[in-house]
C-alpha cells in the first residue's frame, strides 16, 4: 500500500506490463488514510475505489481518500499499458493506492513486502520480481 499524504505526487503509474482487463468504481466515502486509522477502521473497505485489473492478475485499487474530490483515469479496460505508464491521477487531498500481486505470479513476493511505513520518492523501484 502506498499513502499519498496531500502535498504528494497524485499521478497513478501502471505497475506492470500488460492489459487493461477491467477498471470497476465503488462507491464509498472519503475518509483519511492516516495508519493509525487503519488499524481501527475498515477505511480501505469503505472509501471510494477504483479497482484496476491487468491480465497478468496483478490488481491495482487507488483508493479516495480525505479531500479527494474524485479519481480520475485516463487508461480504459482494454488498454495495453507499459510500466510506469501514466494511468490517471487524485484529484486534490490525501489517498493511497494499493498493488496486489497474485502468488501465483511470483510465490516469493509476498515475503518482500516490508511492513514499516517510510517516505519513497516517485520513480523508486519497491519491488523487483526476479
Amino acid at each position: 500500500m502506498f499513502r499519498l499524504a496531500p502535498e504528494h505526487y497524485h499521478r497513478i503509474h501502471s505497475p506492470t506490463h500488460s492489459k487493461i482487463t477491467s477498471i470497476r468504481s465503488i462507491q464509498g466515502n472519503y475518509k483519511s488514510v492516516n495508519p493509525i486509522l487503519l488499524n481501527r477502521k475498515p477505511v480501505l473497505q469503505e472509501n471510494h475505489r477504483k479497482v484496476i485489473t491487468f491480465a497478468n492478475g496483478i490488481v491495482m485499487v487507488a483508493v479516495g481518500a480525505t479531500c479527494v474530490g474524485s479519481i480520475v483515469l485516463t487508461a480504459h479496460s482494454g488498454d495495453a499499458v507499459r510500466h510506469g505508464e501514466d494511468l490517471g491521477c487524485f484529484k486534490f487531498g490525501g489517498s493511497c493506492i494499493v498493488v496486489i500481486i497474485p502468488t501465483n505470479l511470483h510465490p516469493t513476493a509476498i515475503r518482500r513486502v516490508t511492513v514499516e511505513e517510510k517516505y519513497m520518492n516517485m520513480g523508486q523501484a519497491v519491488a523487483s520480481l526476479e
